[in-house]
């Protein structure tokens, strides 16, 4: 399957199709179904691998897609979070080249690294080692992105998040409304098909 993958993310990288790259580490050719488990996670990390050995992460996007997708890939169990660590602070690091290199930044990157900051962010609310309070930053700044490109939806779904985190930090107990939850998504659902 990583084979497959590879050979595939080859073919469209060469034709300088790389929005295709993810979808070969991420979708089953045969029933065009997400991967999941420990299928995912080996997939996401052997992608890491391709964009690394290939030198592709000068393509910023898809270095940061490929990172992304492989911290999510993780669960932030207990189990992987040393290696969760790693990730986490390698996008970080990333982000940071970017801040310094303003010009770099396009909608579509912008895009990337506010889904990265919500990874991040997603990283730290969740887990044994949750911070609330730097949680709560990476959302922030994921909202201005959000913000910035005219993406609702990102802006809605961190204005969530942030609630989330202020929750915690105030010491009170966070209320996981299962109906509150599906018509949340549903809405955002909507709102990116309109």
């Amino acid at each position: 399957m990583i084979k497959y993958a590879e050979n595939k993310s080859r073919q469209a990288c060469e034709r300088d199709d790389y929005d295709h790259v993810a979808y070969f580490f991420k979708i089953c050719p045969n029933c065009d179904q997400d991967y999941q488990g420990d299928v995912a996670y080996a997939l996401a990390k052997a992608r890491v691998e391709f964009v690394e050995k290939r030198e592709y992460t000068s393509n910023h996007e898809m270095y940061l897609d490929a990172m992304r997708d492989y911290l999510y890939a993780l669960d932030f169990d207990e189990q992987d979070r040393p290696e969760g660590e790693g990730v986490y602070t390698k996008l970080l690091s990333i982000i940071e080249e970017f801040d310094e290199y303003q010009s770099l930044q396009d909608d579509r990157l912008a895009q990337s690294i506010a889904m990265t900051l919500q990874a991040v962010g997603d990283f730290r609310t969740f887990g044994s080692k949750e911070n609330p309070e730097e949680a709560k930053k990476h959302f922030e700044r994921a909202k201005d992105l959000y913000e910035a490109i005219g993406d609702e939806v990102g802006v809605i779904t961190m204005e969530r998040s942030i609630s989330i985190n202020e929750t915690k930090l105030s010491g009170n107990e966070v209320d996981w409304d299962a109906t509150g939850d599906i018509a949340f998504w549903r809405k955002c659902y909507h709102d990116k098909k309109s």
